[in-house]
């Protein structure tokens, strides 16, 4: 065994040069990468985080690969058919039967046995449209003529209205979520057969905000004052006025409290949605009623 003057041994110097290799191979890796990375294809480019992979060193021990399946896993394939219908949607069942005289086999003339049946689906639409309810009351009178009674007729949404509740929502729908103006909506009506006059689908509009509206703002702003913080956001919005030609500036006003998921909102439409009342659009418009 040979020392060197320093007192190192053969087999250390020879552990340190073996060292030095690989670190020297690593190196040269590293430096290629870089180059690739910076110079080459932008498609072989890295990342910054991949570096990190040259700290561990040649002696860290690899990570265990998971094990390989023994049969890949067949791909689905994304069909480009026809995709069914819904199952909630409603479903009427139409049943088509040959003809007895028909049920003969052409081939040897014997009849034929029923073995199972083919189902088909088509897409039906019915249009909306007004039905008239009749209430029909009995009434009776007392003999001796001292009263007169009959049933109750159902809650209306105004005391002795013309439409149902069911009306009031389509209309509402239609303009708020469908996005008709009522002149359109005034024309589908017309087409029905039913004059409904847009100024009278207007007054319904402002009962359907006195009813649903205004007490879901008043209490989203009761709850959103229990807020220590808010953010507002003025939005302006262009109004087109019935009254006169032309359009006017409005302004819409959303109200937002902070999201803090240690601290969640009483009110879990505030983190998401805006609440703006019809009356501060109709106050915003200046004079005439923007519809």
């Amino acid at each position: 065994m040979l020392a060197n003057a320093a007192g190192e041994t053969t087999e250390e110097l020879l552990a340190v040069i073996d060292a030095l290799s690989r670190e020297l191979k690593i190196l040269r890796e590293e430096n290629a990468l870089l180059k690739r990375g910076l110079f080459g294809r932008r498609s072989e480019r890295i990342d910054a985080g991949q570096l990190g992979l040259f700290e561990q060193g040649a002696d860290a021990a690899p990570a265990e690969l998971p094990a390989l399946p023994s049969t890949p896993e067949p791909k689905q394939k994304t069909g480009h058919g026809r995709a069914p219908f819904a199952p909630h949607l409603l479903r009427e069942t139409i049943t088509l039967d040959v003809a007895e005289a028909k049920r003969v086999c052409a081939c040897c003339g014997k009849t034929m046995k029923c073995i199972g049946e083919e189902v088909t689906e088509r897409g039906h639409c019915i249009p909306a449209r007004m039905v008239v309810k009749r209430y029909v009351r009995a009434k009776y009178a007392c003999p001796d003529g001292h009263a007169v009674m009959t049933a109750d007729l159902p809650d209306a949404v105004i005391d002795g209205g013309k439409y149902e509740a069911s009306v009031y929502a389509y209309i509402a729908t239609a303009k708020y979520a469908d996005h008709l103006p009522l002149h359109r909506l005034e024309g589908i009506f017309k087409r029905n057969g039913v004059h409904l006059p847009k100024q009278s689908m207007w007054d319904m509009l402002v009962r359907v905000d006195e009813l649903v509206a205004q007490p879901v703002l008043a209490q989203q702003r009761r709850e959103l004052l229990e807020e220590p913080v808010l953010h507002a956001d003025e939005t302006p919005v262009t109004m087109r006025l019935e009254d006169s030609k032309g359009t006017k500036k409005g302004y819409a006003w959303g109200w937002r409290n902070l999201h803090r998921p240690d601290h969640p909102s009483k009110a879990p439409w505030s983190n998401s949605e805006r609440a703006v009342t019809a009356t501060d659009r109709r106050a915003s418009s200046g004079s005439g009623q923007a519809r």
